[in-house]
């Protein structure tokens, strides 16, 4: 699996003697994908990786509505579809091995987050252009729901704001204790926003499964 470093600590590292839940979220742009493994109490990032999510062997995968672009049908489906299932296999196979690799580390994995695209306005959804760019980022994006859906991983799929929204609650107090404590240096955006999907992925199914024994 082709990614970037983890950045961990010792101070992070949980008990051996007992698997820790934890979320993952993911900010997906096209190709690749920025995932953040979070615990809760207190709130906590635990490894921060750069996956690979599209094939090197299938250049449709790269950006399949792009590699489509001028062709005309039915070489333009099947242009499309070729790299989306190559990205669906791909996904599935690093997420395994996200999970794998976490419960090494002693930790099981709850939840997935995964940061949907704001609500396109009505020029977006005029031009071609940005339709293609959309397309491409739905396909990554589905296809890490999907694979998290495939490995029996509870899936939460929302905007930036609608993750905050839940994390804050209708009191706009739950949540206020989201500081992450051992932030890596340095803390970049996209890497805070899929730490606060991971959380609230984690927090939803800690809820729901406390919900279904009580």
């Amino acid at each position: 699996m082709t990614k970037g470093p983890s950045r961990t600590s010792a101070r992070q590292r949980p008990s051996p003697n007992k698997a820790v839940p934890v979320g993952i979220g993911f900010r997906v742009h096209i190709g690749w994908a920025t995932a953040v493994t979070v615990r809760d109490c207190p709130p906590s990032p635990l490894a921060i990786e750069k996956l690979q999510l599209s094939n090197p062997d299938v250049a449709e995968s790269l950006a399949p509505y792009h590699a489509a672009k001028g062709l005309d049908e039915p070489q333009r489906s099947h242009v499309v579809t070729r790299g989306a299932q190559a990205v669906r296999r791909r996904a599935l196979t690093v997420l395994k091995e996200v999970v794998a690799s976490r419960k090494s580390e002693g930790l099981s994995v709850e939840a997935v987050g995964v940061i949907r695209g704001s609500e396109r306005s009505a020029e977006d959804l005029r031009s071609y252009a940005a339709n293609i760019h959309l397309g491409d980022a739905d396909i990554f994006r589905d296809a890490l729901s999907d694979a998290a859906d495939e490995l029996s991983i509870r899936v939460v799929e929302e905007t930036i704001d609608s993750f905050n929204a839940l994390r804050l609650g209708k009191s706009g107090a739950e949540g206020a204790d989201f500081s992450l404590d051992t932030k890596p240096k340095p803390w970049r955006s996209e890497e805070k926003a899929a730490a606060l999907a991971g959380l609230v992925a984690l927090r939803v199914t800690t809820r729901a499964k406390s919900a279904t024994k009580s």
